[in-house]
């Protein structure tokens, strides 16, 4: 019958003992390579100097913690240009110098924050056996690695706000698979324009309604074609097209004074009353 490891921490660690306590598991690890290359100069050393605890934790197993508990070992450098004469050993694959936590708990703290937020995953994790704050998870989700950009035709282009009414950036977003291609850190016609002419590979531009956007597909996709989006719900006009709105219902529906009875406009028509010519703010409001 083939055996299979408890943990499988990688080549040159062994576990020599497993303790149970109420809420986690202990693993007691220590490392058998015989040499270690030192960090510095890169020359491999066999004489060991000493030897230190540390504590990692590790991914959790059965919805309880682990926590492993590493003997890690000193070397000599023998190199006499080194100006390093002492230092540990490093576990490439296991957990990075000076890290509390192995990479494979890194990265499922890091993918829980992509799969909701930093917030949630942290109310999330202590649940699934791991332990990390919402600012430990942004960090973490802030060091993985960049994925390789898959090659877009058809674009989409608004603007955020990095800090609302005050500084403001472009999203570009691939069109076919609504995953954002890259963030520019304004929104002026240089910089989109710009970026544009950098990826002639485009074909379709969808962008904001905005004029600087117009003239930035102008200039740096005159060949692509080009839309705006449609306009926005009820939901997402801004405050200005609300109050136009209230505006709009007000001249139409006319005001109420104190009595409770319509006013009436100087021509003597009841306002509110039907008529085949709108009020001029009401024109004023649709077709501006």
């Amino acid at each position: 019958m083939e055996e299979t490891s408890f943990l499988t921490l990688g080549e040159g660690l062994i576990i020599e003992q497993i303790i149970e306590e109420a809420h986690r598991f202990v693993a007691l690890v220590r490392s058998t390579m015989p040499a270690s290359c030192c960090p510095l100069c890169g020359d491999s050393s066999d004489f060991i100097h000493s030897q230190y605890q540390r504590q990692v934790a590790d991914v959790p197993c059965g919805g309880r913690a682990i926590q492993l508990q590493l003997t890690v070992r000193r070397f000599s450098c023998h190199n006499s240009s080194c100006h390093r004469t002492i230092f540990t050993e490093r576990l490439p694959h296991l957990v990075q110098p000076w890290a509390q936590m192995t990479k494979r708990l890194r990265a499922s703290l890091s993918l829980l924050g992509f799969a909701s937020c930093a917030q949630m995953a942290a109310r999330l994790a202590p649940q699934l056996g791991m332990k990390g704050s919402a600012s430990t998870i942004l960090r973490l989700q802030r060091a993985a690695p960049e994925a390789c950009p898959e090659p877009f035709t058809k674009i989409g282009l608004d603007d955020f706000a990095f800090r609302r009414g005050r500084t403001y950036g472009t999203l570009n977003v691939y069109l076919e698979t609504h995953r954002l291609i890259e963030i520019l850190p304004d929104r002026t016609v240089e910089t989109v324009s710009a970026w544009l002419a950098a990826h002639p590979e485009i074909e379709v531009v969808s962008r904001d309604r905005a004029s600087d956007y117009a003239t930035a597909a102008t200039l740096g996709a005159s060949a692509a074609e080009r839309g705006s989006f449609p306009r926005r719900s009820s939901m997402e006009r801004t405050g200005s097209e609300r109050s136009g709105t209230r505006r709009t219902k007000d001249c139409a529906s006319g005001t109420k004074n104190r009595s409770g009875s319509r006013q009436r406009d100087p021509s003597g028509r009841t306002p509110g009353a039907l008529s085949t010519n709108p009020p001029a703010c009401v024109a004023g409001t649709l077709f501006q």
